[in-house]
C-alpha cells in the first residue's frame, strides 16, 4: 500500500490533535501517561491506526487501552470540530511497545558489553600470572 502525501498529512494532523485532547481535554487519570507514537491512514481516510506508549505496568496500560476505547466518540466529537476533513476517521487505538522493546534491547546489549570487558579484563589478569 503506498502512502500518499495526503494521507501522511492527515496522519501527522490527526496525532497532533489527539495529543492535544490528551494534554489538554482528557480528564480520565488513566490516560495521564499516555502519548501518541503514530498514527496510519487507510487509503480512503476514513480510518486512523493511532499508537500509543503508555508508560506503567501491565494493569495501566490494560486501563489506559479501555479508556481510549471508551472515549473514541469524545475523541472522534472534538476532532470533527477542530479538524476539516471529507471524512471524521474511525480510531483505533493500537499499544506501541517498540519504545519498551528498544529499551530491553538496550538492556541486553549492555549487559553483553560489560560481560566482554569483564572478559577481556579477566584474560588479561590471568596472562600476567
Amino acid at each position: 500500500m503506498r502512502t500518499t502525501h495526503r494521507r501522511e498529512k492527515v496522519a501527522s494532523l490527526l496525532r497532533e490533535e489527539i495529543s492535544k485532547i490528551l494534554l489538554l481535554d482528557v480528564r480520565d487519570p488513566a490516560l495521564n501517561f499516555v502519548s501518541v507514537t503514530g498514527v496510519n491512514m487507510s487509503s480512503d481516510l476514513r480510518t486512523a491506526i493511532v499508537y500509543v506508549s503508555i508508560f506503567g505496568n501491565a494493569e495501566q496500560k490494560r486501563k489506559a487501552m479501555a479508556a481510549l476505547n471508551r472515549g473514541k466518540g469524545y475523541f472522534r466529537k472534538i476532532i470533527a470540530s477542530r479538524v476539516n476533513l471529507k471524512y471524521n476517521p474511525n480510531l483505533i487505538f493500537e499499544l506501541d511497545e517498540s519504545l519498551e522493546k528498544q529499551a530491553k534491547i538496550d538492556e541486553i546489549l549492555t549487559k553483553i558489553k560489560n560481560e566482554e570487558r569483564y572478559i577481556k579484563e579477566d584474560s588479561r589478569k590471568s596472562k600476567k600470572k
